[in-house]
């Protein structure tokens, strides 16, 4: 979040945010993992934003800087130089354990999220219409390795 909009807990953020539902843009990738996570935690915590398709990772400090949008949702290397200069505020981690190295920032649940983040996931897309057996025989190959001990460990 930028930091010159008065918001510097994940607390003053939710209430903020509870109380403007939609009125804080954030910058993301539509098609990413990043509007994923951002779903999930607005689902899980009972809030809305606007989310604002920037392009990717590398896009979304620019626009915040530039007051095109006022949170990113992202992992924190695509941040990491904004917040150290003061510019940004970190104001949760979407992980199960603080990081080491924003060791004062809380995790989604330590604010009160619960079920507001997973492991990185990845999935396949399919233009409409295409076979229901290329379908099939893609999810089974999945299945397959996914469940063998030697991918799992």
């Amino acid at each position: 979040m930028r930091s010159d909009l008065g918001i510097n807990t994940a607390q003053e953020f939710l209430t903020y945010i509870k109380a403007n539902p939609g009125s804080l843009n954030v910058a993301t990738t539509i098609t990413g993992f990043s509007f994923k996570l951002l779903r999930m935690a607005e689902i899980a915590g009972g809030f809305r934003t606007n989310a604002v398709h920037v392009g990717g990772g590398s896009m979304m400090a620019p626009s915040i800087l530039a007051g095109h949008t006022e949170v990113g949702y992202n992992n924190i290397a695509v941040f990491m130089e904004h917040i150290q200069s003061g510019e940004m505020i970190p104001l949760w981690l979407a992980a199960d354990e603080r990081n080491a190295l924003l060791p004062d920032v809380p995790t989604i649940r330590e604010v009160g999220i619960e079920n507001g983040h997973m492991g990185r996931s990845y999935f396949f897309a399919f233009p409409p219409g295409i076979d229901s057996a290329i379908v099939h025989t893609l999810s089974e190959a999945v299945r397959q390795i996914t469940g063998d001990p030697a991918f799992q460990g």
